[in-house]
């Protein structure tokens, strides 16, 4: 990673990161390699940055597991993340028990198996609130414009919509590439922008296919916070 490779019982905040290009094999982050047993990534905003590798490559972090608080938060990346291998995403490649709260990520990811716009993989609980993606999102099998494989089980997706574009061979949905646990409340995916449905193994309630048009109004976002955490006027949504 640009600022470490590995960082155990840390904490990050308030970091610019801009133009840099990140080049290795196993956990790959555009800020951090790996982040493990943490208290979390706060205000971490990455522009013009590439990010290349193998297995767990993310446009912010490659790998962040354990800990009750590593959470990444009010964060953005703008990025260029590839992967020739498995969990690969726009803000980390995986996550276990790392929550992303208020982030968004744009630009472009390409993996093999488990890619998404925000994470390519997660498990126990890792949770998604209140972010967005806009990435162009292409791999091979489990892709998906939020997350290549949701699989939080004691956590889940609220509040949270894409507006870019999905390719896949496999399992290939407009928000989630596959679904196997967790909560899911309000969320949307562009359906103008994609042809797919939007989960790749079986669309879920509250996960809403919504037309460009339909994207740019407030009235399209039940329960979302327009007053502390939302934004909208005319465009997407944006985070204040």
């Amino acid at each position: 990673g640009t600022l470490a490779g590995y960082m155990f019982l840390a904490h990050v905040s308030n970091i610019s990161v801009v133009g840099s290009h990140v080049n290795g094999t196993s956990r790959v982050g555009g800020l951090i390699g790996e982040s493990y047993n943490g208290t979390g990534i706060l205000e971490a905003d990455l522009e013009n940055v590439t990010v290349n590798g193998s297995t767990e490559v993310g446009g912010l972090v490659g790998r962040i597991w354990d800990g009750m608080t590593n959470s990444i938060t009010q964060s953005s990346v703008k990025a260029t993340v590839t992967g020739t291998g498995d969990s690969v995403g726009g803000i980390a490649g995986y996550s276990k028990s790392g929550d992303f709260i208020e982030n968004f990520s744009e630009g472009s990811v390409q993996g093999n198996n488990h890619v998404g716009g925000i994470v390519g993989n997660t498990y126990e609980n890792a949770g998604i609130r209140n972010c967005y993606s806009k990435n162009s999102v292409s791999g091979n099998q489990n892709v998906g414009g939020i997350a290549g494989l949701f699989n939080s089980y004691d956590d889940g997706v609220s509040n949270t919509y894409f507006a870019g574009t999905v390719t896949g061979n496999s399992t290939a949905g407009g928000f989630l590439g596959t679904y196997t646990a967790g909560t899911i409340s309000s969320n949307y995916w562009d359906m103008t922008k994609n042809l797919l449905p939007g989960v790749g193994n079986g669309d879920r309630p509250q996960i809403t296919g919504k037309t460009t048009t339909q994207m740019f109004a407030q009235s399209t976002y039940t329960g979302w916070d327009f007053v502390n955490i939302w934004a909208i006027d005319g465009d997407y949504p944006t985070l204040i």
